[in-house]
């Protein structure tokens, strides 16, 4: 075998080795300097161990004589992990492989061939090429030629290497100047790992920047990546980066073509949030981004997502200073880089520099606005309606109305929700629906005495609001007004109001009392749902319905009084009314609605005389312990008194055969009103009577059971009345439930 150029002259004779299968467990140990066969199977390689003795540059490769058989070799680390690749990239060559070794460590070679399917035997052999302390030594400044040994470059391996130890820690920029070819150079760190290369481009020469520090052995193996033109003049140079940084201006785009470091100096004119954008020409291989100042005090380093073609990074910098933003990439380019004002506000002021931000209504239009920072202006005449403002509204902390403004639009000052003070003019009359909805930082609002209308929801969601008094000239407060108002505490209405709107306090969860005037005729259902805090309340005698969930969910309401004029009673009207232990209902209420009392804490009610029916689930779940039924009652609804544990006694207005006949003892939901004391106000009447052919019964309220006449009576009496058994499909006789 003729050994490939740079091998060594005189080799010693090739040694026996065994085709290895098991793997590395099993490789056989490769001495340095001495050519060992490597039997290779169509479907096994062959394994080799070897540990270097000196750290340095090594080349593995083999002498095979067969060039149909292209042998390809495989380095790996002691973990296994795969360091280096070779075939030398053309059927029929030799492999050549050179690699940086550290002494001590464990190495693996495999070897085999290119292609399945081959079988054969050749000799390989591992050389030391030069101990990294023999190395030539780099001078930053002094250029220096590079002779690369003939056939080798990047795909082929082989090269020549130079050993550089920077003695101050910085920036250094590797470079060449080749007249021909395409040269290339690797950076490996003191064990031979890869930090940086160049980025390939044909016919022309490197320049790259890699910071480097003092005190750590670098090395250089400088090649070339397709062609080889024989050398190259090559220089490093230690860089000032601030000083030789590319400068970049808010606005302005700044390029580099840098394949591993790129350097952009910033000064910013004043201290504010600034946006660095920059782009990639590719969405792969590694990133890393650093900004420091000019006291080399990292502002953030870290690396970044390879996958992405554009990074956005801002950061807070003081006005005078100057910033280095330094960018490394693997493979990827940078296109550009820009940097841009990115302001932060607060209430529509710039937290950093102070600028403001300013907003108007065009030119002419009547009534205008003006929002300068936090404040709103409105003045001229008319109508104030909403304004092109929705981008900057919730920075707004101050609204000022002018006079001359009638009225507030539907939604004017609608989800302002940093809105603290509010300063209306005495001509408003007028106040739109949705007018301060979402205001939640609201504390307090006085309301011109020439306001005679406000709209529906106008203080929807007024979280704030603790106060409110309504002008005189107010005589209806419209739907939902003060819906989720939660901290409304006090609230003065005008002796003129007559209505008081669907849900016109829901929610208003701190409202523990409020005076509804004499001349108030409705007040709208749910008008205080689940306002939780109200302790106690009067009804106005003009008030003829308290409707639907007036009353639900007050859980802390304790005192009710009712109007005399009252004459109905809606669904849920007191639903979970758990404080309310009493409630007197006038004469003149005919009608109550299903679940009117359900949870409720009432504990004794009289029905009036007018009422004909207790409707479904009326006092589900509540703590009833005495009820006063009227003889106008006719029918008792589905659960209207289920789960009324504590019910012990139910005055009846007719007799116990009468209050039978309203159908209680049909099921089992109305337990209570069958264990309950019945007390009847006629008791001389009998329950009820029939006959059986001769044999006739009655049974009175004493529980006195009376058989007359002559005959036998039905088997049935016997046995299920004696002994409270029956049969499935057979008659239940009438007096069961009272046969104990």
């Amino acid at each position: 075998a003729v050994p490939p150029e740079g091998s060594a002259e005189e080799p010693a004779p090739a040694e026996e080795a065994p085709a290895v299968d098991g793997g590395y467990e099993e490789a056989a140990v490769l001495q340095p300097d001495r050519r060992t066969d490597a039997s290779v199977g169509s479907t096994k390689h062959a394994y080799f161990r070897f540990v270097p003795e000196r750290s340095g540059v090594y080349r593995f490769e083999s002498f095979c004589t067969e060039k149909a058989l292209d042998p390809a070799c495989w380095l790996y680390d002691g973990n296994e992990a795969q360091l280096g690749y070779n075939n030398d990239g053309v059927s029929g060559k030799n492999f050549r492989l050179e690699y940086g070794l550290v002494a001590g460590n464990t190495y693996y070679l495999e070897v085999g061939f290119e292609y399945f399917g081959r079988e054969g035997t050749y000799p390989v052999q591992v050389t030391l090429l030069s101990a990294f302390d023999e190395l030539p030594s780099v001078v930053p400044g002094e250029q220096f030629d590079v002779v690369v040994p003939d056939g080798s470059t990047y795909w082929t391996s082989g090269g020549a290497y130079y050993r550089f130890a920077p003695s101050e820690s910085g920036t250094y920029r590797f470079e060449s100047f080749g007249t021909g070819g395409d040269p290339y150079c690797i950076l490996h760190d003191e064990t031979w790992k890869k930090l940086s290369d160049t980025v390939v481009r044909e016919n022309q020469n490197f320049s790259w920047d890699y910071v480097l520090e003092a005190g750590k052995t670098y090395f250089l193996e400088c090649t070339y990546y397709w062609t080889n033109a024989g050398g190259y003049p090559m220089l490093v140079t230690e860089r000032n980066v601030l000083e030789d940084a590319q400068p970049i201006l808010p606005g302005e785009t700044a390029v580099s073509e840098n394949a591993i470091y790129s350097f952009f100096r910033f000064t910013p004119e004043k201290t504010e949030n600034y946006q660095f954008s920059c782009e990639f020409a590719r969405n792969y291989g590694e990133r890393e981004w650093t900004l420091r100042d000019d006291a080399d005090k990292p502002v953030e380093g870290n690396k970044l997502d390879g996958t992405r073609y554009i990074e956005n990074r801002s950061y807070v910098l003081e006005a005078g200073r100057t910033y280095l933003l330094t960018i490394r990439t693997q493979y990827a380019e940078i296109k550009k880089v820009d940097v841009s004002v990115l302001h932060t506000y607060e209430f529509n002021a710039c937290v950093h520099c102070g600028e403001k931000l300013r907003a108007a209504s065009e030119e002419g239009e009547n009534p205008s606005w003006v929002i300068e920072g936090d404040t709103l202006v409105i003045s001229g005449t008319g109508t104030a309606e909403p304004g092109d403002w929705e981008d900057i509204k919730e920075g707004v902390r101050t609204a000022v109305v002018e006079e001359g403004i009638t009225a507030l639009g539907d939604e004017l000052f609608g989800y302002f929700s940093s809105l603290t003070k509010v300063t209306l003019p005495e001509s408003l009359t007028a106040i739109g629906a949705f007018a301060f909805d979402a205001c939640s930082k609201l504390p307090e609002l006085t309301i011109p005495a020439g306001v005679t209308e406000i709209g529906k929801q106008a203080f929807y969601g007024c979280e704030s609001l603790t106060e409110i008094t309504i002008p005189s000239g107010v005589t209806e407060l419209a739907d939902r007004t003060f819906d989720y108002c939660e901290k409304l505490e006090k609230v003065t209405l005008p002796e003129g109001l007559t209505s008081l709107g669907d849900g016109a306090f829901s929610e208003c969860v701190s409202l523990t009392k409020l005076d509804i005037p004499a001349g108030v005729t409705e007040i709208g259902s749910s008008a205080f749902f689940n306002c939780s805090g109200l302790k106690e309340i009067t009804i106005p005698d003009g008030v003829t319905a308290i409707k639907r969930e007036t009353f639900l969910g007050c859980t802390a309401l304790a005192s009710v009084t009712l109007p005399k004029g009252l004459k109905e009673i809606g669904s849920y009207a007191f639903d979970n009314c758990s404080s309310l232990k009493e409630l007197e209902l006038p004469a003149g209420v005919t009608e109550i609605g299903g679940a009117a009392f359900t949870y409720s804490g009432i504990e004794e009610i009289t029905f009036p005389a007018g009422v004909t029916e207790i409707k479904y689930d009326t006092f589900y779940g509540s703590a009833l312990k005495t009820v006063t039924i009227p003889l106008s009652v006719t029918k008792i609804g589905y659960g209207a008194f289920v789960d009324c544990e504590s019910l012990t006694d139910i005055w009846y207005g007719g007799s116990l055969g009468q209050w039978w006949k309203l159908g209680v003892d049909e099921a089992e939901y109305q337990t209570a009103l069958q264990t309950a004391t019945i007390h009847c106000t006629d008791p001389s009447e009998e329950y009820l009577s029939d006959s059986w052919g001769g044999v006739s019964w009655a049974l009175d309220i004493h529980g006195r059971l009376t058989l007359s006449g002559s005959g036998a009576t039905q088997s049935y009496i016997k046995e299920r009345f004696r002994t409270g058994t029956w049969s499935p499909g057979m008659p239940l006789p009438v007096w069961s439930p009272f046969q104990e």
